[in-house]
C-alpha cells in the first residue's frame, strides 16, 4: 500500500524515531525500497516533543512538528493527532478522506 501512496500520490516521509519503533522493520532499506523518505527530525523540534504533554506520544508530537516545519501533509487516523494538527494549521490526509494530494510532500507519523 505504501508504494501506491507514493505512487499515485506523492512522496512520503517518515521521521526516523517512528522507524526505530516498528519491529517488522528489519532494514531502513526496506522502507527506502517502497519509496519512503526517512528524515532526520530537527532537534528543536525533539525537545518541543518532549517537553510537551496531553494527548499525543512523543512520535506523533515529533509528527506535527515535523509537518508544520516542512509544510508537508499529515497522514494519519488518529483522532488526537488529527485534532492538533488542526489547531496547529497543520494540513491533513486521512485514510479514506476524498482530499486530492497529489503531488503533496507527506508525512506518515506510523507505519
Amino acid at each position: 500500500m505504501l508504494e501506491l501512496v507514493v505512487k499515485h500520490i506523492g512522496p512520503l516521509h517518515v521521521t526516523s524515531p517512528v522507524v526505530d519503533e516498528v519491529n517488522e522493520i528489519d532494514d531502513e532499506n526496506e522502507l527506502v525500497a517502497l519509496g519512503l523518505i526517512i528524515i532526520e527530525p530537527e532537534i528543536e523540534d525533539a525537545y518541543a516533543a518532549a517537553g510537551r504533554s496531553g494527548p499525543l506520544s512523543f512520535e506523533d508530537w515529533l509528527c506535527m512538528l515535523t509537518a508544520k516545519r516542512h509544510g508537508f501533509t499529515c497522514v494519519t487516523n488518529d483522532k488526537n493527532l488529527r485534532k492538533v494538527c488542526k489547531q496547529e494549521g497543520v494540513s491533513l490526509l486521512c485514510s479514506g478522506s476524498h482530499q486530492s494530494a497529489a503531488g503533496q510532500s507527506l508525512l506518515a507519523p506510523c507505519l
